[in-house]
């Protein structure tokens, strides 16, 4: 919604399309919870803890659905925009679940699940405002940046208190806390 009201457009224009975005992310917390068998999600229960593996599975989902159902009323780059985002984050849960040997693999998948989504968020938000195409290109790369930079922030708070995984109250995904990711 910053993205449309900086390029001259409104909140009402975005506001389906930054629903569709935000109910996606609600959804890949979800699905993630699944995956790591996390029973707390920002301090409280999970998801998975409240109602189950099936319940929330269907509640993800649900959540995906409705995401498409908001986006699909604007015109066909934006769709497209969105739907790039959420292919990219699946890309990018899958390359977790196989544990990153590298660096660079490291934050090609966090860039995949998480940088994805603020790129296009930033990128959308323009695109309804009719900026042209390198405007549209500056916002999704610092929506990049801005993700990645408080996935850093994130990371760095987490080593000074305790582990992630343990914050979270689950196993590290492939025997490994956070602090065990390597380094660039």
């Amino acid at each position: 919604m910053l993205s449309a009201e900086a390029f001259g457009g409104t909140t009402e224009e975005a506001v389906n399309a930054a629903l569709a975005v935000e109910l996606v992310h609600a959804a890949s917390l979800v699905h993630d919870d699944i995956l790591d068998q996390g029973i707390k999600r920002r301090g409280t229960q999970s998801a998975l803890e409240r109602f189950g593996p099936e319940a929330a599975l269907l509640a993800g989902d649900w959540l995906i659905s409705r995401s498409i159902e908001l986006i699909s009323h604007y015109r066909q780059p934006v769709i497209a925009a969105f739907s790039a985002a959420c292919m990219d984050m699946a890309e990018g849960e899958l390359m977790d679940l196989s544990a990153a040997s590298s660096a660079d693999d490291y934050y090609n998948c966090i860039s995949k699940k998480t940088a994805s989504l603020f790129s296009a968020s930033a990128k959308i938000g323009a695109m309804l405002s009719g900026a042209d195409d390198q405007d549209g290109g500056d916002v999704c790369s610092f929506g990049h940046q801005v993700s990645r930079t408080g996935f850093w922030a994130q990371k760095k708070g987490a080593r000074a208190a305790r582990p992630l995984s343990q914050e979270r109250g689950l196993p590290s995904r492939a025997g490994r806390s956070l602090d065990q990711i390597p380094q660039r």
